[in-house]
């Protein structure tokens, strides 16, 4: 049943994530791609060893199975969803474009 509702969590995510990235104002690079697809696979690897640890009266390996597997795959998981926001406001922060500089006109002396 675990299983189950992970399957449902990851394909409502994955439907999320299409949607998402046909906003034309989303921009996704091949190495985005990568870290968040091997992110997700590490959280689901750290979820099934946790589990089964658990189920082998483990407790220990269960836990440090999670924190080895787990926080790595968090990371990646996080990296992932920060690059695509990061990379537009980088171009508009290096626009010429910008009200913060002052005119030549009204500098003081």
């Amino acid at each position: 049943m675990l299983w189950f509702i992970i399957g449902i969590i990851v394909g409502a995510g994955g439907l999320w994530l299409v949607q998402r990235t046909r906003d034309p104002e989303v921009t996704t690079t091949w190495y985005g791609w990568v870290v968040g697809v091997l992110g997700a696979l590490l959280i689901l690897l750290s979820i099934e060893a946790f589990t089964g640890s658990l189920a082998e009266s483990e407790p220990q390996a269960a836990w440090m199975s999670l924190l080895t597997l787990g926080l790595p795959g968090l990371i990646l998981a996080l990296l992932a969803w920060w690059l695509p926001g990061r990379s537009g406001k980088d171009e508009a922060e290096s626009s010429p474009e910008t009200d913060d500089a002052p005119d030549a006109e009204h500098a003081a002396l």
